[in-house]
């Protein structure tokens, strides 16, 4: 390395000025690395201010992934995971804070307050998390070597879509924030309007308004992530 000097630290004498230059700077770029994975871990820090439960991942264009999605949520009866598809702004929030690229949808992913989970282990604590008897065959899954979980599950990652099919990219995806946000809470259906009387309809309006601005103020959801809830209201 540049920072070693042979000779002892006596030869730092016969150094010129433009040799101390160059070997500090050599010095300066063995500084720590960049905070950006830090920063975002406090960024989205919000997600688990009031809810400690963990948060899965999911592609949601993908039918194989929506449908694993159903089966989690058919066999978590205590409701101890929830879920987020990884195109939304959310998701890519948790993906930065699990230190990933926001646009990597190649793999499930389970961000737990501490840490994150992907591929064939996030799988499996998933299958911690939900009813008898997944924690039990999660226990025994782990005793197989993960390069070959993980590849298992990367050739069906691949070719997922060939496979299972997928649906329209824009339509998935808002059709599942528009229909209530289980990470925030916030985002919701537009009241229908014939649904109750005129001034409960209002109180519900102002409340519902309430509720998306705080959302999106927050970085919750985006305004055209509100403004397609509320078309569907109409």
């Amino acid at each position: 390395m540049a920072l070693l000097v042979p000779g002892g630290c006596a030869r730092l004498g016969l150094l010129g000025p433009a040799h101390v230059s160059r070997r500090m700077t050599v010095v300066a770029t063995l500084s720590r690395p960049k905070r950006e994975t830090e920063d975002w871990v406090d960024a989205s820090s919000s997600f688990f201010q009031n809810d400690s439960r963990p948060i899965m991942l999911y592609d949601g264009v993908c039918n194989l992934c929506n449908g694993g999605v159903k089966f989690v949520r058919d066999n978590d009866r205590n409701r101890r995971i929830r879920y987020e598809a990884l195109q939304s702004e959310a998701g890519k929030k948790l993906l930065r804070r699990s230190g990933r690229d926001p646009d990597d949808i190649s793999s499930v992913v389970l961000v737990e307050e501490d840490r994150s989970h992907i591929k064939s282990d996030a799988v499996l604590k998933i299958m911690e998390y939900i009813d008898l008897p997944f924690p039990q065959l999660a226990f025994f899954l782990q005793f197989v070597p993960q390069f070959i979980r993980d590849f298992t599950y990367d050739n069906i990652a691949i070719n997922r879509y060939t496979m299972f099919g997928r649906s329209d990219s824009s339509k998935a995806v808002r059709k599942r924030v528009a229909h209530g946000d289980p990470t925030t809470g916030k985002l919701t259906n537009k009241p229908q309007a014939l649904s109750v009387s005129g001034k409960c309809q209002r109180k519900l309006l102002k409340k519902w308004h309430r509720e998306q601005k705080e959302a999106v103020e927050k970085g919750l959801v985006t305004m055209e992530d509100v403004e397609m809830a509320a078309s569907q209201g109409n």
